[in-house]
């Protein structure tokens, strides 16, 4: 039986962790965080130091609008 198939779209490319390693190599630092988001409990830490992270966003706001407030006061008032 014969498959219809697009020449162009005809590619299929089987690779094995080992050859992806040596194709895309990767920093340290990037190999070592990805290690850490796949191997442990990162999620459930942000969620127990969620009142914290959220406190720290919010002050991040508020020192954008300290920093803010007066550009557009002169742009409004001037």
């Amino acid at each position: 039986m014969h498959t219809p198939y697009c020449s162009t779209m005809k590619t299929v490319m089987s690779v094995s962790d080992q050859e992806t390693d040596s194709i895309f190599v990767l920093p340290f630092s990037l190999r070592r965080f990805r290690h850490v988001i796949e191997t442990s409990d990162w999620d459930r830490k942000i969620v127990r130091r969620e009142k914290w992270i959220n406190g720290g966003c919010w002050l991040l706001v508020g020192l954008s609008l300290l920093y803010l407030c007066p550009i557009l006061a002169r742009l409004i008032f001037h």
